[in-house]
């Protein structure tokens, strides 16, 4: 071949590589996210999209129902305006290791501190750490107010830290089987 039937092809060839760039490039800007209002569903479980509060950050989403994560015992917490019997949780968790929340429309799978989390002067005041990633600390700050066979009725507050925010939620709840 000669270099004169060589640059025609060459020449389409770029023209076509810069076209279908400029299609990427034009349709990035779109996307197929459900709006923010939606009921959400992930592995298993619902999430109620309501985050609470005017600030936009650390804001929690109630779960409608309890992930295959937390089987059995477990703690049971929800604001302070949800009635007890709704089953809109804010955070779960299995008692021993494992919590869950929905923090900024993300799933948080926490680990508790077992160094940080304590009992505080034996009054039924409990004070749990729990870590996550990217810096997350969740504390539990809850006293017992009511007590059932297995379990009882505790509240307080639930502060979330990430980097330099922090967000604090007076919450209620259960603990127990």
């Amino acid at each position: 071949m000669n270099s004169k039937s060589v640059s025609p092809y060459f020449s389409f060839l770029r023209l076509s590589c810069h076209a279908l760039f400029f299609i990427m490039v034009l349709s990035c800007g779109h996307s197929d996210k459900k709006p923010r209002n939606e009921v959400i569903k992930k592995d298993s479980f619902q999430a109620k999209n309501t985050a609470v509060g005017r600030d936009s950050f650390l804001n929690v989403t109630a779960f409608t129902s309890i992930p295959d994560t937390i089987d059995g015992c477990g703690d049971f917490y929800m604001l302070n305006s949800e009635d007890i019997e709704s089953g809109n949780y804010i955070f779960l968790s299995n008692m021993s290791e494992v919590a869950i929340m929905i923090i900024d429309r993300d799933t948080a799978f926490l680990n508790i501190d077992t160094t940080k989390s304590r009992e505080l002067g034996g009054d039924g005041i409990f004070n749990d750490v729990f870590r996550g990633s990217d810096g997350l600390t969740v504390e539990l700050k809850v006293k017992m107010f009511d007590e059932y066979e297995e379990g009882a009725f505790f509240k307080g507050e639930l502060i979330i830290h990430k980097g330099s925010r922090r967000r604090v939620y007076k919450i209620h709840g259960q603990s127990g089987c």
